[in-house]
């Protein structure tokens, strides 16, 4: 059975639909856990961390620690979330013919439209810092944030392969999100490192894009340039890579199912 091209973004509305009916279907508070999990972490850190500061609660660092934790939080699921693309819709594949990016980028709209929900938190702390950013460092920031999606569209077209193949990926991944966690600048600023280990810090797209967005959103800070443009060089890069790699490999794809 074949989807004419015309449907294909009708296609994409429906799996995005299923896919969050099937995350949060029988969860008893629903949809609400997409801003819970952050606003948790984010409780935990403050208090562990303004502890260790010395107990003087700090808003500045309140606001930095929850962008940091939003921005991870849209890492970590778009990784997650795009390398099951495909294992997850291997019921829907073998009986539908439809473009396999679709699947993709159905995992990843999810993904990004908990970041959207998230963001939210971002938007009241804004308020409540009263560093509104201006309209150049605000368009910067999505800019930036643009980067980081093709990013994981990049990762999302070789790890969806990967696992379909190695099962096993799924572990590997899970350590190595927590590692990354702790190399990201999440819950410390990049600045307060120790130049030698803020280069290496520097060599992390999620570090980077944590520092960058936030210097634009609380400082109006256009930062990182050099990094930013870098890393949108290496984004163009591995999506040829990575879609020459998927197109290879997903022909065959359904024998490992």
């Amino acid at each position: 059975m074949a989807i004419k091209r015309t449907n294909h973004k009708d296609l994409l509305i429906e799996l995005i639909k299923v896919n969050f009916k099937l995350r949060y279907n029988n969860s008893v508070l629903g949809i609400v856990w997409v801003l819970l999990k952050p606003l948790l972490t984010f409780l935990i850190l403050f208090v562990i961390f303004t502890a260790f500061r010395g107990g003087n609660p700090s808003l500045a660092y309140a606001a930095n620690l929850i962008l940091g934790i939003v921005i991870f939080t849209l890492f970590q699921e778009g990784i997650i979330f795009g390398m099951h693309a495909l294992l997850d819709l291997s019921g829907i594949m073998l009986k539908i013919n439809f473009p396999r990016r679709v699947a993709l980028l159905s995992a990843l709209s999810i993904s990004g439209i908990n970041f959207l929900i998230n963001f939210a938190i971002v938007f009241v702390v804004i308020i409540l810092t009263g560093h509104f950013p201006n309209l150049i460092s605000f368009a910067y920031f999505l800019f930036v944030i643009g980067i980081f999606a093709i990013l994981l569209y990049d990762a999302a077209m070789i790890s969806s392969i990967w696992l379909v193949k190695v099962r096993d990926m799924e572990n590997i991944v899970q350590v190595l999100m927590q590692l990354m966690f702790y190399a990201s600048g999440v819950f410390y600023v990049i600045n307060e490192i120790h130049s030698k280990m803020r280069i290496i810090l520097y060599l992390n797209p999620v570090a980077v894009v944590i520092d960058t967005a936030r210097q634009a959103l609380f400082s109006s800070r256009i930062a990182n340039v050099k990094f930013i443009l870098g890393y949108l060089v290496i984004a163009f890069v591995f999506y040829y890579i990575g879609k020459y790699y998927f197109y290879k490999n997903i022909k065959h794809i359904a024998e490992d199912f």
